[in-house]
């Protein structure tokens, strides 16, 4: 998980370790480079909007050395801003989410053997 809002970093992985993920976080895409170049890692979570790197320079980066790793992006824009503003394939949940929208939304990524329908993502039932 990239964000530079560390509390959210922070909250993030308590969830998901909760629920049985291994979770790494960084708090910028330099960070997060260094992360995934020691580590094995299944799905790439990370703010659009950060300081230096944003998150579509950092997916640039990570999908060159990591074709198969999964991408989901995250962002507090309104969905329709982040869309008209920057062109993605990767799916998008809208900040602030809730546990069950961050661990619906990952367990889908995860699941999925293409790219996610991101203007659905939001509304997808937790799985059990």
């Amino acid at each position: 998980m990239v964000d530079d809002e560390n509390q959210l970093c922070v909250l993030a992985k308590k969830i998901l370790d909760h629920y049985g993920y291994k979770v790494l976080t960084a708090s910028s895409g330099e960070q997060a480079l260094l992360l995934l170049k020691s580590n094995h890692i299944d799905l790439l979570l990370s703010d659009i909007i950060m300081p230096k790197m944003s998150g579509y320079q950092l997916a640039e980066q990570v999908v060159k050395f990591c074709p198969n790793i999964k991408i989901l992006f995250a962002s507090g824009f309104q969905d329709e801003q982040v869309k008209s503003t920057f062109k993605s394939p990767y799916p998008l949940i809208n900040k602030p989410y809730n546990a069950q929208v961050l661990l619906s939304s990952i367990r889908q990524c995860l699941d999925e053997h293409k790219l996610i329908n991101s203007d659905n993502l939001h509304r997808l039932p937790l799985k059990s």
